[in-house]
């Protein structure tokens, strides 16, 4: 029982879809619901055994075994399933719902259909007839409400299979309650013992497993969730949060809009608000105006110190911007509440837990997990003043509500408390960015382990809410964003808080900010189906991209600041993170980004390390168009490795405007070469409709821009071409006398010194290393004098010129054209070795590149 997909498998075998006859198909339903029971009590008896272990104090478990039990334990609390639906036929219906979204009903068909999403056996147990549960929506009537429970009841009577459940659901679901409350009061014995120094410290292990615990709990035990959110929103309120207005222009724009609101009111002809700008959308060009979306939590409006801002009035006008008082406004708020409504009933698993029976009257849950104050007062403390720890309850909280509920998406709105624990979590993750700076810019070389123990605190000693108090908890906070970016309209957030702890001259700092950013990528990125030319991936395949909501501005300035460093180790960093992440980019992010990259090109390409020049040309290659380079048809490629090795690809184009027929004979010459891949289509003669038609003009017009400046830099070459030529010829002299060199060295001597041939002091010297140094000799010798210097025909001058003209506005950097001969011989063997792995695969897939 792992994750939503398996519960629907869970859900569908054990209703029992049979096409026999009706006494068969109960048959068969009754005995895979009786399966079902003895699974579900199996687990429970195995978890009870569990616990008995790690309570008992005469044997000592080992380390392995105990994190053992814990994952054990873990996987059992969050997937035991409690909430089969009544019937097959029932089961079917929901079964569908959950895959396909359900239109808006009445409220008398949700109510019917709540049963039927999860409530099950419970709906018909005695206990819950006696209390006189309702399970349908709140806002029902008394005597619709005594009528369900007579119905429940005669279908209850009249299907023996349910009243097995009711029975049996009732006693696993109180053995699921003690053994829940059990756990719990397990982790709270441990936590106490190590604030009273009984015990040398909380493991990392034991950290996750007691906030997994915590999390499970905030879910399932009523009570404990009301004491918790309670205790969180106090610690909120006593936090002095640092460094939130940093750069922060809110108050200022506040202000400003106050006062021409006030001149305004005397002129009724102009509008009292200010245009809403697309360049700032509900204040979240700052991590501060990111916030305005997480204020209201049950009446009350969420704000840090707003330095005498009314936090009514930036409530408000985050309230006035999203929603506009209009008819899609209104349609969309109303959307949103059906949606609400409707996630709420399909996932009783996450809601329902206050209206079970074994948590009413009978069974007040005070009474179980009855504690001193000492011991109440250490896990509260633990969860509102230990940062680390919150940061994994809220990463565990996330991750429950991902595996448990059921349908497309989650409305994480929903959830009891979101809205608090989110704001919450997003300031500590702003701390920690910042504290991570301060770690970064004070200390050198490598950073400490995360999995290192930490000592505990002392039992007198007072802790600040939400304290980050290591380099453990700051990582681990920082490690957590990727659970908590499960809803990933948190993205901007998460990018805005890192970028504003982040320094953009220093080296580690920008390495951080850059790591960080392609897990939280990695994490949100979402499965799309495209189409087109682009043969690395294929026609309608499915590819990741960033979500739509994913506004990538101030990423994109960002980004900006980073390329435009003289630092050769921040734009070899930036370089590679665009290597390893330019495909999720979409839309303007992507335009934006490859705008930076022309203004920049010739300082890349003509770039003093070679390290950031190969990053550069693997960039160029591989991530700046997404089509394939063979139908890019780019004339630079044509001019730097020549246009006979680019044609010994061509088969035949389809859509070539210059196609003849009377080429049939140089088509069919090549039938052997296109049946070497097994009658494919090749990835050079692509059956293209009008939509890869667009989506390739696209693409060209973007790869223009690039092939103008390389224009540039060929064409500075080859006004020098005499001595270009000359220089080819020297280094083929030097290499003919080193590989001459190597024929005379004594092979055994050689062969010895391989081991130690990297750190002999002779690596330069003909032997220091032989191997390496054989295969640069033969490919050296293998080259061929560089196209672009040769003579040239007038059409490829014209292609050149045209170009050049292109890009007359860019300043060429002339002291950077020593660098030019070696960048451009280093790209063309990239696009010859582009070339010749899609003549032999017929695809190419980029290399993979790290730092050198």
């Amino acid at each position: 029982m792992a994750g939503r997909e398996n519960q629907q498998q869970v859900r569908q075998f054990y209703a029992g879809n049979d096409t026999g006859s009706s006494s068969n198909a109960s048959f068969h339903w009754n005995h895979r619901r009786k399966l079902f029971r003895q699974c579900r009590r199996g687990l429970l008896l195995c978890w009870k055994f569990l616990v008995a272990q790690l309570n008992n104090d005469k044997t000592a478990l080992p380390t392995e075994t105990r994190n053992m039990y814990f994952q054990l334990i873990g996987i059992i609390m969050e997937r035991v399933e409690f909430h089969l639906p009544i019937n097959a036929p029932d089961t079917e219906t929901t079964t569908k719902r959950v895959n396909t979204p359900r239109a808006p009903t009445s409220s008398t068909h949700a109510a019917n259909s709540a049963s039927a999403a999860g409530m099950g056996w419970l709906a018909n147990s005695p206990t819950a007839s006696l209390n006189t549960m309702d399970f349908n929506d709140d806002n029902s009537s008394g005597s619709g409400l005594m009528s369900d429970s007579e119905n429940a009841i005669t279908h209850g009577s009249n299907n023996h299979g349910n009243n097995d459940d009711s029975a049996d659901g009732e006693r696993d679901l109180y053995l699921y309650r003690c053994l829940l409350i059990a756990t719990f009061k397990y982790a709270l014995e441990n936590l106490e013992a190590a604030r009273q120094k009984r015990r040398p410290y909380i493991s990392l292990v034991e950290t996750r497993f007691y906030a997994r615990v915590f999390a499970v709990c905030y879910f399932r035990v009523p009570v404990l969730q009301n004491i918790m959110l309670e205790q969180i929103f106090r610690a909120y309120h006593e936090k002095k949060w640092t460094n939130l207005h940093a750069h922060d222009s809110h108050v200022e724009d506040l202000s400003t809009e106050e006062t021409s609101g006030a001149a305004a009111s005397d002129k009724p002809n102009k509008p009292a608000e200010r245009r809403p700008s697309a360049s700032r959308p509900w204040n979240g060009n700052t991590f501060a105006g990111s916030l305005l979306r997480w204020t209201d939590y049950g009446g009350y409006v969420l704000s840090e110190d707003t330095d005498g801002v009314s936090s009514d009035k930036v409530s408000n006008r985050y309230k006035s911007n999203r929603y506009a008082a209009t008819a899609a406004g209104a349609a969309s708020v109303s959307a949103l509440r059906s949606d609400e409504e409707e996630f709420v009933t399909q996932n009783p698993t996450l809601f329902r837990w206050t209206r079970f029976s074994p948590y009413l009257g009978p069974y007040p849950d005070s009474e179980i997990f009855r504690m001193n104050d000492s011991t109440r007062s250490c896990w509260l403390e633990r969860l509102s003043h230990d940062g680390e720890f919150f940061s994994k309850f809220m990463g565990f909280v996330c991750l429950h509500a991902a595996n448990t509920a059921l349908g497309s998406d989650v409305i994480w709105t929903c959830l009891p408390g979101y809205t608090l624990l989110i704001r919450v979590s997003l300031l500590l993750l702003k701390e920690a960015c910042w504290a991570k700076w301060l770690y970064v810019r004070d200390t050198s070389g490598p950073l400490p382990s995360s999995s290192m123990e930490i000592e505990p605190g002392s039992q007198d000693e007072e802790r600040l809410p939400f304290e980050l108090d290591s380099i453990r908890a700051i990582r681990t906070v920082l490690d957590n964003v990727v659970q908590i970016l499960r809803n990933n309209q948190l993205l901007d957030s998460c990018v805005l808080a890192m970028y504003e702890s982040t320094n953009v001259l220093h080296a580690r700092s920008v390495e951080v900010c850059l790591t960080r950013f392609e897990e939280w990528f990695s994490a949100t990125a979402m499965l799309t189906e495209i189409g087109g030319a682009d043969k690395r991936r294929g026609s309608g395949m499915m590819v990741y991209r960033l979500p739509p909501g994913f506004r990538g501005q101030i990423f994109a300035t960002g980004m900006r600041f980073m390329l435009s460093s003289e630092n050769c180790e921040i734009l070899a960093s930036t370089l590679l993170f665009l290597y390893h992440r330019m495909d999720y980019f979409e839309g303007d992010l992507r335009q934006s980004i490859l705008r930076a990259l022309v203004q920049r090109h010739m300082t890349f390409f003509l770039h003093w390390n070679a390290d950031v020049r190969t990053k550069y040309h693997h960039l160029l290659v591989y991530r700046i168009v997404r089509a394939n380079r063979f139908v890019l048809d780019s004339p630079m490629d044509h001019l730097l490795i020549g246009r006979c090795a680019i044609s010994s690809l061509e088969l035949s184009r389809v859509h070539d405007d210059d196609f003849d027929e009377d080429n049939d004979d140089h088509y069919n010459h090549l039938n052997d070469k296109e049946n070497k891949h097994h009658g494919a289509q090749h990835p050079c003669n692509p059956t293209m409709t009008t939509a890869d038609l667009t989506v390739l003009r696209t693409e060209q017009a973007l790869w223009r821009a690039f092939d103008a400046c390389l224009a540039i830099v060929i064409a500075q070459e080859r006004r020098s071409a005499r001595e270009g030529n000359r220089k080819f010829q020297n280094d083929q002299l030097a290499a003919r006398s080193r590989a001459l060199a190597f024929r005379t060295l004594n092979r055994q001597t050689t062969e010895k010194s391989n081991a130690a041939a990297t750190a002999s002091v002779n690596e330069g010297l003909p032997g220091g290393k032989p191997c390496h140094e054989v295969e640069l000799l033969d490919e050296e010798l293998r080259r061929e004098p560089p196209y672009y210097l040769r003579y040239l025909p007038g059409d490829e001058l014209a292609a050149l010129d045209e170009l050049r003209r292109l890009a007359s506005s860019v300043k060429y950097p002339h002291h950077l054209q020593v660098y030019a001969a070696h960048s451009l011989c280093c790209y063309s063997d990239l696009l010859r070795k582009y070339y010749r792995e899609l003549d032999s695969n017929g695809s190419v897939e980029p290399p993979a590149l790290g730092f050198f």
